[in-house]
């Protein structure tokens, strides 16, 4: 196997990949999903050797995982990250960049299953105006388009035989709080915010009702999702209950508490919730963040709340542990305690598929109740194609660029 520089992949790159992912700093927020991981070694060319501190029934789940991303050790060393010089081994590699404009990806001819991908190239296209983009994939310009609900009905109405792919995404969004912060550090004040807010309003506001509520571990994590109504505080919304809550914790006048937002993560979700914990006497000040600032603030945890959205997937773990875990490299507000750090514990150790569902069933009961992060709806997403566009896979990120490995034109 080759990168797309024509090097040879080798298990070096492997293993500092890998060594790379679990470093222990804000850059690589993943470290967390290889906490057992004790060493990895290239152990000769095409070889490396995974050695565990203890049993992890997660693991192959995460080296699967497209987050996961293995890098030429001799790019990062020259170029010191991969942002603007990206070195990969996929089906396609990046030719052309124009930022704010249009990415251009050619056939990798070296890559490693014979025959793929099919396409030769493939174009996208930067169109920040959404009804552009619309007459842009009416008028045959564009071949994909992820419409959101609002302009689905549209497209269908003016593009005939359009082929639409519903899915869900498996990523949350969620008011997260700052455990440390006061009021937020009582429970029972982050239970009067979960109180406050109305899904359902929120979806038939900012979704037009094409959605789903929200808990920690989404419903598109077939399986593993405890379903919203079996989890604790699920009579929510219940205005009564929360000002009770309040009042119990001595904030009968109610409290304010300042949240960051960001354009690219839940910020119209937030903004109707901001509106809603009114009525229960919570003033949530959103203040919008540059993307950058954004991350930085999560990053160090320098927040008293923050309105974000989260796509990890690669395991139950990735909803749980990494979070929530009292030491984990996602962990940003001080969330957690010592019997949640004994169920992922327990659950990272049990390679029983049953016994290990059981026990994160415990834990998402567990986070229900605690609320360190106050779950939000996630609108339901939707991929409109032409025709012509055969064996695409719809998919979310990091995965959507598989889905064009074996896409073909019927033209």
């Amino acid at each position: 196997m080759k990168f797309h520089d024509g090097s040879e992949f080798t298990a070096e790159d492997a293993a500092f990949s890998l060594n790379r992912i679990r470093t222990r700093s804000a850059e690589y927020q993943r470290a967390s999903a290889f906490a057992a991981v004790d060493s990895v070694e290239a152990t000769d060319k095409y070889t490396v050797t995974v050695k565990l501190r203890r049993p992890y029934a997660a693991f192959i789940n995460q080296i699967a995982v497209g987050y996961t991303r293995m890098a030429p050790k001799h790019a990062v060393e020259q170029y010191g990250d991969l942002k603007r010089n990206i070195v990969g081994t996929g089906p396609f590699k990046l030719k052309e960049y124009n930022r704010g404009q249009r990415f251009v990806f050619e056939r990798n001819v070296d890559y490693y299953e014979s025959g793929l991908p099919y396409l030769d190239q493939i174009v996208l296209t930067v169109i920040p105006d959404a009804a552009t983009a619309v007459a842009a994939f009416q008028a045959g310009q564009l071949d994909l388009y992820p419409s959101t609900f609002q302009n689905l009905q549209v497209i269908k109405d003016s593009v005939p035989n359009v082929v639409v792919s519903d899915y869900s995404l498996l990523s949350i969004s969620a008011i997260a709080v700052n455990a440390t912060v006061k009021p937020l550090d009582d429970v029972r004040v982050r239970q009067a915010m979960w109180y406050g807010i109305n899904q359902q309003e929120i979806i038939n506001t900012v979704f037009q009702g094409d959605g789903v509520k929200g808990r920690v571990v989404p419903p598109a994590y077939a399986g593993w999702a405890v379903p919203y109504d079996q989890l604790p505080l699920n009579d929510a919304p219940n205005l009564e209950k929360a000002k009770q809550l309040l009042t119990e914790a001595g904030l009968r006048n109610g409290f304010t508490v300042k949240c960051a937002t960001t354009a690219v993560y839940t910020e119209p979700e937030a903004t109707v919730a901001a509106q809603q914990l009114k009525k229960v006497g919570i003033n949530l000040q959103l203040g919008q963040l540059e993307y950058g600032s954004f991350l930085d603030a999560r990053d160090k945890g320098n927040f008293e709340a923050l309105a974000f959205g989260l796509a990890p997937f690669g395991d139950i773990d990735d909803f749980t542990s990494a979070l929530f875990q009292t030491k984990a490299s996602r962990n940003w507000g001080n969330w957690g305690n010592e019997q949640l750090d004994a169920l992922f514990m327990q659950g990272q150790r049990e390679a029983d598929v049953s016994k290990r569902n059981s026990i994160y069933a415990q834990a998402q009961a567990i986070l229900a109740e605690q609320n360190y992060v106050i779950p939000l709806p996630r609108q339901n997403s939707h991929m409109v194609s032409h025709p012509h566009v055969k064996d695409f896979v719809t998919a979310q990120n990091p995965e959507i660029g598989l889905g064009y490995y074996r896409a073909w034109l019927d033209r």
